[in-house]
């Protein structure tokens, strides 16, 4: 091999600082959701190992833990997890909850829910309903390709309810609902970002049936499914509401890419103000990865004018996660 060391002391001062940069860049963290989270996962050794009936609370000072067999809250029990407290699930390991989650992390200090190797079987909630609440969470590499007791989804709601707000969901696969499916459930949905899900059949990213489905302020980009609704598939509704969101690039065998309701009626249907992008209408993100508005995106103050809706500086709703009162993340 030739010898490519520099000669000169200005070569060598160069060559140093070039290793430095390749050093830290190396050192650089993949994943950019949020500020400050990422990286692969810890030694086996350093990890709280956890399993079984749950309750009480999950602190970030034991973190990062490891779910060796399914997590389940009972019916009576409440289940905290503190900010920055990260999950790692083993394969097939599942969180069940028939009583109250509340998962509630902070921009700066986000839960993560994840596999520890390959996949985990996402969180389930049967017949909850205490209002869980999932917020500044990243919630990723679920696999759950068969329908069972706890529903069909990466994330299942039976019978139950729940809040979810200001949450990544990325890559995660299921046969119904890529990352979520609700069936006789009430949801509510703020400024998530659903991104690279992907379902066998109906909804890439939300498969809703005969439930309350609340859907506002969202990014649903690169979510896929075989049937109709890539990005959401509503059926047999109660009420839905789909307001101010940003569909793009998602992608459908059918060719019903974003949105599809399978239903006659639709008296209890809201479906307004959302932006569905194609090849020749772009919503102008910053970056592949980034689902901030470049100052020129026609999804700009293009949400609902109703000052209910209004950006956190008080302007008319972006579309998207960063817009509306709960875009400020």
């Amino acid at each position: 091999m030739k010898n490519i060391r520099p000669k000169s002391f200005l070569g060598i001062k160069l060559y140093l600082f070039l290793i430095f940069i390749i050093v830290s860049l190396s050192g650089c963290v993949e994943r950019q959701y949020f500020d400050d989270t990422g990286g692969a996962p810890p030694i086996t050794g350093l990890f709280t190992e956890i399993g079984g009936k749950i309750s009480g609370k999950l602190i970030r000072s034991d973190s990062p833990y490891l779910i060796k067999e399914d997590l389940t809250v009972e019916s009576s029990d409440t289940l905290i997890i503190e900010p920055g407290t990260e999950l790692y699930f083993d394969d097939g390991k599942k969180l069940i909850v028939q009583g109250t989650l509340i998962a509630d992390g902070t921009r700066y200090r986000p839960i993560l829910f994840t596999a520890y190797k390959t996949f985990w079987e996402g969180i389930k909630f049967l017949y909850s309903n205490h209002n869980s609440i999932i917020q500044f969470c990243i919630i990723e590499k679920i696999i759950f390709e068969k329908q069972d007791g706890t529903g069909y989804s990466a994330i299942s709601l039976l019978g139950s309810n729940a809040g979810l707000k200001n949450n990544y969901i990325i890559e995660n696969r299921s046969r119904s609902g890529g990352a979520i499916g609700l069936s006789n459930s009430s949801l509510s949905v703020y400024n998530n970002i659903f991104s690279k899900n992907s379902a066998q059949y109906e909804g890439g990213a939300i498969h809703s049936f005969n439930s309350t489905l609340t859907v506002i302020n969202c990014v649903f980009y690169k979510n896929t499914s075989s049937l109709e609704g890539a990005g959401i598939f509503v059926e047999s509704l109660q009420r839905t509401e789909i307001q101010n969101n940003i569909f793009f690039k998602n992608n459908s065998q059918t060719g019903k890419h974003n949105f599809f309701f399978a239903s006659d009626d639709t008296s209890d249907l809201i479906e307004q103000y959302n932006f569905y992008g194609d090849e020749d209408n772009d919503p102008m993100f910053l970056f592949e990865d980034d689902f901030r508005l470049y100052y020129q995106s026609p999804c700009k103050d293009a949400g609902n004018p109703d000052p209910r809706f209004n950006d956190i500086d008080g302007s008319r709703n972006d579309q998207g996660a960063y817009g509306g009162p709960f875009g400020g993340w």
